[in-house]
């Protein structure tokens, strides 16, 4: 089995538990892909899934933590799903001007088409919350 598809099993196995409400057991999973360099930027799609789970659980700050180790991952990159899922977060949390901040910051960086507009969004949707 080749890497992707393992990592994209492995994922399924993760929904399946975090379905059945065991997000301790998904998060050993995710942790393990996060780990393993042979993912390569795969990984960061583990590190959004274990901040997901951590918000799921109530514990916003292991989610943002989560959401900073995926944005370091993609740091060298032009992908941007680290910071977009933690600007929403701070967003949700009461912390809209930060979260702008750090769609303004990457929006600076050279990004795929479809990461920008996928930021821009995010951004717009910040902007016009109270």
């Amino acid at each position: 089995m080749e890497s992707a598809e393992l990592f994209n099993e492995t994922l399924h196995v993760v929904n399946r538990l975090v379905m059945q409400g065991a997000r301790d057991d998904a998060l050993v999973v995710l942790r393990l892909l996060t780990d393993n360099p042979a993912f390569g930027l795969s990984r960061v799609i583990a590190c959004v899934n274990c901040a997901i789970v951590y918000e799921q659980k109530g514990d916003g700050t292991a989610a943002l933590g989560w959401y900073d180790r995926a944005i370091e991952m993609e740091e060298e990159t032009d992908s941007c799903v680290g910071a977009r899922f933690k600007a929403a977060l701070l967003g949700n949390s009461g912390r809209k001007d930060e979260g702008m901040e750090l769609c303004y910051e990457h929006l600076q960086r050279r990004l795929k088409p479809d990461e920008e507009a996928a930021l821009r969004k995010t951004l717009a949707a910040l902007e016009a919350a109270p």
